[in-house]
């Protein structure tokens, strides 16, 4: 189900995002949830670190 959806604008910039729908989805479900400075940081790089726990948190949501 990808009908769900949070309110980005929280995010200081939220206007960064190219897919916000996408981004919503994800914010929404808990998948993604900014970082320690509260921003999503769309253009930034992503560790290796931070990639596992996404792809951990996105692996939940698909059937089993």
């Amino acid at each position: 189900d990808t009908s769900g959806r949070a309110d980005i604008s929280a995010f200081p910039d939220w206007y960064r995002v190219m897919e916000r729908e996408a981004m919503s989805w994800a914010v929404a479900e808990g998948i993604i949830n900014g970082d320690e400075n509260g921003l999503l940081s769309p253009d930034a790089p992503v560790s290796r670190a931070t990639l596992a726990v996404i792809l951990s948190r996105f692996e939940g949501h698909m059937p089993h």
